[in-house]
């Protein structure tokens, strides 16, 4: 038989970095991009950090182009890495960070300033970004806009064509890239969508059986191609609901697509992170709550959640996983 350790995981001791690492990026030649959530206090610069998961102690500290702090990022074909988009001030600036030289360059502003933007990348290269706030955080005016960068030319435009439909919810909307080209839209709200980037238009395709908005939940996108949706909490005048454990799939190679419930996780989870293992399960990390310090995998061929080993340091709000 197998010993626990095989079943449930270990965790190495914590390694200390000088920046928070709000957002993540897994490299081509294997390290991590981390950047932080604000300029350092008494410099005002920004350090992004590259780890080496094969050298923990050797981390090379970078300066930023900008904070880009809640801002959008996918990588380019050549392995370079766009962020666009952050700051509480709602930056049009966008930058790209090179992995071979671990060096950044500021590239074409965008046409709409945009916090919480989300942005992903098309089969022909070019990076799209999608709604966000575009206005300072004390003010947050949703932006319904859609705009994507050449590469090739450095340029950003505007898409046109039908904003972000209805009842939008301006954070870091969850898109996933589908065979055909289309963009389906996986909340926060609980309709959900398809976005056209040829015809510049968005068709309804369902409304979560959850009914509300899962704030600060995940969506992955499964290896039989199904999208996976995974906790979530709403936002109220009075704070924050409980966090659910539900979560809930649905096929879009489907002639009518819906989603499906499936397996909830043994516990409730908000600002959590999911990320896709190479055999096809799900391993699900963090929240809000005080005891989320234990793991979960999902395996979709069972339709069951299992505990992993517990970590020590609750990982919730803009924590990162990879």
């Amino acid at each position: 038989g197998y010993a626990q350790n095989d079943v449930v995981g270990t965790w190495n001791a914590p390694v200390q970095l000088e920046i928070d690492g709000v957002h993540g990026v897994v490299l081509p030649n294997g390290k991590v991009l981390y950047l932080p959530h604000r300029e350092d206090p008494e410099t005002g610069m920004t350090l992004s950090a590259v780890f080496d998961p094969d050298n923990p102690a050797g981390v090379n500290y970078v300066p930023a182009a900008r904070n880009y702090f809640c801002g959008g990022h996918s990588m380019l074909a050549d392995g370079r890495v766009l962020f666009n988009g952050g700051d509480y001030n709602a930056l049009s600036s966008s930058g790209y960070f090179d992995y071979q030289t671990e060096t950044w360059t500021i590239v074409a502003n965008t046409n709409q300033p945009r916090w919480y933007p989300s942005t992903i990348q098309l089969g022909d290269g070019s990076i799209w970004t999608f709604g966000g706030q575009n206005s300072p955080a004390e003010v947050e005016t949703n932006d319904p806009t859609v705009e994507f960068y050449n590469p090739t030319n450095n340029t950003w435009t505007m898409a046109g064509g039908q904003g972000i439909p209805g009842q939008y919810f301006e954070a870091y909307n969850r898109l996933h890239l589908m065979p055909d080209g289309r963009i389906f839209q996986s909340g926060h709200i609980p309709d959900t969508y398809l976005y056209d980037p040829i015809a510049r238009t968005w068709e309804f395709v369902d409304t979560t059986n959850y009914g509300l908005a899962r704030g600060d939940g995940a969506s992955v996108r499964l290896q039989d191609g199904r999208i996976m949706l995974i906790g979530g909490h709403q936002e109220g005048s009075d704070g924050f609901t409980v966090p659910t454990p539900t979560a809930e799939v649905i096929d879009l190679s489907q002639a009518n697509p819906s989603w499906q419930n499936a397996a909830s996780m043994q516990r409730g989870r908000a600002f959590l992170n999911a990320v896709l293992l190479p055999d096809g399960n799900v391993f699900v990390i963090g929240g809000d709550q005080e005891e989320d310090v234990i793991p979960e995998v999902y395996n979709p061929t069972t339709n069951s959640w299992t505990n992993m080993a517990a970590h020590t340091i609750v990982r919730g709000y803009h924590s990162t996983a990879l």
